[in-house]
């Protein structure tokens, strides 16, 4: 299910990940695309269950510590950086 797409402001493009794992037997390639997005302030954390252990919204600075894939902390990265370089767009 996962947050409702009208809900979602994307901001920019990540870095992918793309990984390998085997079901019946067969190896399967996945590649999964991630992106820096923007959600009104309240919206709960939606966990897809068959794709993930567990979700919760933390600090960006404690969100590579949690992650378990090595891809994951590249596109951590890369939106931190984005949100760094970013125009501050709160003053009225």
């Amino acid at each position: 299910m996962g947050i409702p797409l009208e809900l979602l402001r994307v901001l920019a493009p990540l870095p992918a990940s793309e990984y390998a794992y085997r079901r019946d037997g067969r190896l399967v390639f996945k590649r999964v695309d991630h992106f820096l997005v923007e959600v009104p302030a309240g919206t709960g954390a939606v966990p897809q269950a068959e794709e993930v252990d567990e979700v919760a919204w933390v600090p960006l600075a404690e969100a590579p510590r949690r992650v378990t894939y090595r891809d994951l902390r590249a596109a951590l990265a890369e939106a931190a950086r984005l949100l760094e370089t970013a125009p501050d767009t709160s003053a009225p």
